[in-house]
């Protein structure tokens, strides 16, 4: 291999790395929004994101809104309630009253022309405090790097090392939530 995709490899090992440990530290205070993508999409292919939305017992009042990459916007199967905005090309659910921990979700298909690395925005309000939505922010197009290249095998291997980390964060992430509730 050459230095090059050396050096590429070990930043992209980097940066993936301090995405995981970001998402871990941002979901172990225990409350907020975590994104599920799939680890590639396909133009013209369905594609499911779920959010995770985890309150404290004393959350009164939670909004929740997620934009998917511009221009994706056959949006359809949206659960609890929600609305696509196709002004502002944003997944809006109606505030939830409540202080239960839930899980939503939505499908949108990428366009035809839709290439390379796409990136969702997410934003969660919790009594008013608004944060960015953590987990999954961005999704590769399944033809973006080759798999049979030296460099696409670094990142199918680094994909498989971060969806690891990420169903071990998710596990840890339901043992801590199930203990609090029953605390």
């Amino acid at each position: 291999m050459e230095p090059s995709c050396k050096l590429m490899g070990r930043r992209i090992a980097a940066g993936l790395a301090v995405l995981v440990w970001i998402g871990t530290a941002a979901s172990a205070f225990g409350e907020g929004a975590t994104r599920d993508l799939p680890a590639f999409y396909g133009p013209g292919a369905l594609l499911s994101v779920s959010i995770e939305i985890d309150v404290l017992p004393d959350t009164e009042v939670v909004g929740l809104e997620d934009g998917p990459p511009a221009g994706w916007t056959d949006v359809s199967n949206i659960s609890d309630g929600g609305t696509y905005d196709s002004d502002n090309e944003k997944v809006k659910w109606p505030p939830f009253f409540d202080n239960l921990s839930r899980m939503v979700s939505y499908d949108v298909i990428p366009p035809g022309a839709a290439v390379g690395v796409q990136c969702f925005t997410g934003i969660i309000s919790i009594d008013g405090n608004e944060q960015s939505t953590a987990g999954d922010a961005c999704v590769g197009s399944s033809a973006t790097v080759p798999v049979t290249s030296g460099l696409g095998l670094i990142v199918m291997g680094l994909s498989l090392v971060a969806a690891a980390a990420l169903v071990l964060r998710s596990a840890a992430h339901k043992g801590s939530s199930a203990a609090r509730r029953v605390s």
